[in-house]
C-alpha cells in the first residue's frame, strides 16, 4: 500500500536537467516585426528562413530543427566540466597525500 501512496517519479527533461545546472535556455516568441535567424541555419549557409519562434540557448537563437543539437552540445559540456572537476579534486588530493597535508 505504501507504493502506492508514493507519487510517480517523473524524469526531468535534459532541458530541465541543464536549466538547474545554470544554463540559459528559453523559449522565444519574436512580435510580428521582429524575426531572427537561426545561428545553426546561418553556419550551413543553405536556409536563409526568418524564424519568430525558437529558442534562445546560451545566448544564441535556434529554430526548433535545430534546438535539440544544441542542448545535445551543452550536455556534453556539462560532462566535460564535471569530468574536470573530478580530475581537478583527484589531483589535488593525490598531491596532498604526497606532500603530507591533509
Amino acid at each position: 500500500m505504501r507504493n502506492m501512496e508514493k507519487e510517480l517519479k517523473i524524469e526531468k527533461s535534459l532541458e530541465e536537467k541543464l536549466r538547474e545546472r545554470g544554463y540559459q535556455i528559453e523559449r522565444a516568441q519574436l512580435s510580428e516585426d521582429e524575426s531572427r535567424q537561426c545561428d545553426k541555419c546561418m553556419d550551413r549557409g543553405t536556409n536563409f528562413q526568418f524564424y519568430r519562434e525558437g529558442w534562445f540557448i546560451e545566448g544564441s537563437f535556434y529554430c526548433s530543427n535545430h534546438k535539440e543539437g544544441a542542448t545535445k552540445i551543452l550536455e556534453e559540456i556539462d560532462k566535460d566540466v564535471e569530468r574536470r572537476k573530478l580530475e581537478q579534486e583527484r589531483i589535488i588530493e593525490e598531491r596532498r597525500k604526497q606532500s603530507g597535508l591533509r
